[in-house]
């Protein structure tokens, strides 16, 4: 039996350098309490935050606050 998905899926845009810089900040300051984070990114949801910040970001806070980071 197939079941219809009420949700239809989205083509995510790319995260862009502005993004991860403020979800470190606030990671740092909230803690790693996705769905307050979110409030602040009105596009993206707790899920694609918190997905992001553990393949991608957790690892490379030094670099990402870098000014050189691109």
């Amino acid at each position: 039996m197939k079941t219809k998905s009420i949700h239809k899926k989205k083509k995510a845009k790319p995260f862009t350098k502005e993004e991860d810089q403020l979800l470190l900040l606030q990671v740092v300051r909230i803690g790693k309490r996705f769905e307050a984070i979110a409030r602040n990114f009105p596009r993206r949801s707790k899920h694609e935050l918190k997905n992001r910040y553990y393949t991608n970001l957790r690892d490379r806070e030094n670099e990402i606050f870098n000014p050189t980071y691109e």
